[in-house]
């Protein structure tokens, strides 16, 4: 499939001299000539070699955002094409095309992809002009966490389904799930630990990988999962906890880790009547339970945010604000089920909901609360579009959008976060999109 990339015409302003000579007007108009051609057999050579493709500018003097976006080819495969964004002023820097990519990780002015076909590779890529710093084959691809102590964290599953008819797939005789480090310069592999299930998320703190696990055999209403963190120094496990769901929602704050857990069946009540979904505080450190707190409304696993002293708690249509520090409750917002707690400013809670607009198309939509008590500071509305990716930083909101119909390509969008206003929007190719921003 041949990509055509096409650079946004610049606006000039000529002024004529009245000391201009005409006799050297052929002259100029040659020379100008032989730079086009020079200028279009260069691009010419850009393309046909697959070299990153520079639109206006070829670096950025701040932050760059990178944008992937799944593109489908005729025979029903697919491939992913790379952008690099200038996060000011959303101008494509470069673009390049590669096997489809599994998850991106940005850090410091590079970030890291891993490919999701056959054969897998990890790879540090250039931010701002994509180029590549080095690439390793693995066994399998790597869902990567973050970078700590120039040490690049990921794990592998050896499962390839999630629910089947009410019930796990068997895992291959075996085959376990790994964490592993890598080296941020050269790519090696500094340790690997297997550990017995599947991870369904993890993440790094305080020196330690925090993993919720669930362990085969699993069904709708029998499994067991737990919550374990394991040392970065020595990969030990350093404590665990029995969870009730293998879905949780986990946030790490300080040396406090957040818990909000839902049973795996919507409304499961314990023996006296009462709601058994929970939120719980732990101790980083030793595993020790704070505090907890029961709710009479199911938790939905997928979303907890905390800071600023308070803990938001996205619930199955409302959104719960309780103190940081004991569990008591704050505020609580009605909503609806589209409604999902994404982020946390300042001062603000940010969630995004999905509206039907007056002619049938589906319209993206956030909400910015105040922590305080839970108005509402401002809505932006994301015309045409699904919101996938959502990255708050103090000043900006950005977010990707995904295609919904034929009528509507990939976007990602740059919102003020004092007002919701757009600042820029750039439109990628393909069908779905995700990003991660790098320095």
């Amino acid at each position: 499939m041949t990509q055509t990339f096409v650079a946004a015409r610049r606006k000039t302003h000529t002024t004529s001299s009245p000391h201009s000579s005409a006799s050297l007007f052929p002259s100029v108009l040659l020379r100008a000539a032989m730079l086009i051609v020079l200028i279009g057999v260069l691009s010419g050579c850009a393309l046909s070699f697959g070299h990153p493709v520079s639109s206006k500018s070829t670096a950025a003097s701040g932050p760059v955002l990178i944008a992937d976006s799944t593109i489908e080819h005729s025979g029903g495969t697919f491939s992913t094409l790379l952008n690099g964004i200038d996060a000011a002023t959303g101008h494509i820097l470069w673009s390049k095309g590669s096997s489809l990519v599994q998850t991106e990780l940005a850090s410091g002015d590079a970030f890291y992809m891993t490919t999701y076909v056959s054969p897998f590779e990890l790879k540090k890529m250039q931010a701002r002009n994509g180029g590549q710093i080095w690439s390793i084959n693995v066994a399998s691809p790597v869902t990567l966490m973050s970078v700590q102590s120039a040490l690049l964290y990921g794990y592998t599953n050896s499962y390839n389904d999630y629910l089947v008819e009410s019930h796990y797939h068997q895992k291959p005789s075996g085959a376990d799930s790994s964490l592993l480090t890598f080296d941020t310069n050269t790519g090696k592999t500094q340790w690997q630990t297997t550990l017995a299930g599947k991870i369904e998320e993890a993440q790094v703190a305080n020196g330690t990988v925090y993993c919720v696990i669930v362990h085969p055999p699993i069904s709708l209403t029998s499994f067991t999962a737990s919550l374990v963190a394991i040392s970065a120094t020595n990969h030990r496990i350093l404590w665990q906890l029995a969870l009730d769901t293998y879905l949780p929602s986990l946030y790490i704050d300080g040396n406090v880790v957040y818990l909000s857990e839902a049973p795996f069946q919507f409304g499961t009540v314990s023996s006296n009547g009462t709601e058994t979904d929970t939120v719980r505080a732990l101790n980083a450190i030793t595993g020790q339970i704070l505090w907890q707190r029961s709710f009479t409304s199911d938790v939905n696993g997928a979303a907890i945010v905390a800071g600023q002293g308070v803990v938001c708690v996205q619930l199955r249509t409302d959104i719960q604000a309780i103190r940081e520090s004991d569990g008591s409750p704050l505020w609580l917002l009605g909503g609806d089920q589209s409604q999902i707690l994404k982020g946390l400013g300042k001062a603000n809670a940010f969630t995004i909901r999905y509206d039907q607009a007056a002619d049938g198309k589906t319209e993206g939509e956030i909400d910015t609360i105040s922590l305080k008590d839970g108005s509402s500071v401002w809505v932006a509305i994301i015309a045409e579009g699904s919101i996938g990716s959502f990255v708050p930083t103090a000043e900006t909101i950005y977010i990707s959008t995904l295609t919904v119909g034929l009528s509507t390509v990939p976007t990602v969008q740059a919102v003020n976060v004092s007002d919701g206003s757009i600042r820029w929007k750039t439109s990628l190719s393909g069908i779905d999109s995700s990003i991660a921003l790098a320095s």
